[in-house]
C-alpha cells in the first residue's frame, strides 16, 4: 500500500508543479501542464459510483465500464481475507492505482489493520475488458464484520459497500460444458428361454441332463429304464442320466431295486 500512496502522491505533485509553472512561464508551459493533467486523469478510472456506499452484494461500476465485485469473505487464522474482482472497462486499469481498501467495523467504526503478509500486491496493468482477482487481508475476525464498511479506492476516486460481510460467500463455479445425463432406465435383459425339455427343477444348470438332486421319482419310475421308456413314449419330458460306471448299474440318484433283486445270493429270494 505504501508504494501505491507514493505513486499517487507523485502524480498529484507533478500536476501541481506543472500548474504552478503555468502561472510563472506563460502559454507554452500552460500547454505542457494541461497535457500532464490529462495524462494523470486518464491513468485513473473514475468510477461512475464514485462517492457512493452500496449494499453488500451489489457491483460498483465505473464510467468506462470498470466494475468491482466483492466475491468472498473468508477466515484465515486470526485474519479475514476479502476476495475482490476488478474488471477493466474500455481502458486499461493500472495496478498501482488500486489501493488497499479501508475496512471499518462495529458500532464505533473501528478501522481494521491490513495484514500485508496475506494481501496481494497489484502489479502491472489490467488490460481493457479483462478481470483480475485480488485478496486483501485484515487483522480482524470475520465474526466481527456483521456491521462493516469497505471502501474501495482507485486513484483519487472511492466507493464502497456497507452491510453484513459475514454472509458473503464465494459464488459457485459455472460449468464450462453441460454433460447430457441419460435419465432413461437401463434396459432389462430378458431371461433366456429354457432349452431343456426336462421338468422345472430337474435341470437347473441348463446342460440338458437331470441334476443329481432332481426329484426323479415324481414321474412314477424307479429305474433308469423306466425313465428312458417314458421319455420315448412322451410320458415324461426327461432324459435319464444313466451311468455305466456305477457299481450298481443305475444312473446317479435313481431309485434302486430291492436288495433281494440286486443281491439274490445274500438277500433273495424276494
Amino acid at each position: 500500500m505504501k508504494s501505491n500512496q507514493i505513486a499517487r502522491a507523485a502524480a498529484i505533485v507533478g500536476a501541481v508543479v506543472a500548474l504552478t509553472l503555468v502561472t510563472a512561464c506563460g502559454s507554452s508551459i500552460e500547454d505542457a501542464a494541461t497535457k500532464a493533467a490529462e495524462s494523470v486523469s486518464q491513468s485513473v478510472q473514475m468510477p461512475g459510483d464514485e462517492g457512493t456506499i452500496k449494499p453488500v452484494g451489489e457491483i460498483i461500476r465505473g464510467e468506462s465500464g470498470t466494475t468491482i465485485e466483492l466475491k468472498a469473505v473468508t477466515q484465515q487464522g486470526d485474519s479475514t481475507v476479502l476476495t475482490v474482482k476488478f474488471t477493466a472497462g474500455k481502458k486499461n486499469l493500472e495496478g498501482y492505482n488500486i489501493l488497499n481498501p479501508v475496512l471499518t467495523y462495529g458500532d464505533e467504526g473501528l478501522e481494521a489493520k491490513v495484514n500485508y503478509n496475506l494481501t496481494d500486491t497489484v502489479d502491472g496493468i489490467i488490460a481493457a475488458g479483462t478481470p483480475r482477482t485480488v485478496e486483501f487481508a485484515y487483522d480482524v475476525p470475520k465474526a466481527k464484520l456483521n456491521t462493516a464498511t469497505l471502501t474501495m479506492q482507485i486513484g483519487l476516486a472511492s466507493a464502497g459497500w456497507r452491510g453484513d460481510l459475514t454472509k458473503v460467500k464465494a459464488a459457485k463455479p459455472t460449468p464450462t460444458a453441460t454433460q447430457e445425463v441419460n435419465t432413461e432406465p437401463e434396459p432389462t435383459q430378458e431371461a433366456p428361454e429354457p432349452t431343456s425339455t426336462l421338468p422345472e427343477g430337474w435341470d437347473k444348470d441348463g446342460d440338458g441332463q437331470i441334476d443329481t438332486d432332481a426329484p426323479v421319482g415324481d414321474v412314477g419310475c424307479d429305474t433308469a429304464e423306466c425313465l428312458i421308456e417314458k421319455n420315448d413314449q412322451g410320458g415324461a419330458t426327461t432324459q435319464p442320466t444313466f451311468d455305466p460306471n456305477s457299481a450298481d448299474g443305475y444312473g446317479p440318484n435313481q431309485k434302486l431295486p430291492p436288495l433281494c433283486e440286486r443281491f439274490p445270493q445274500d438277500y433273495g429270494p424276494c
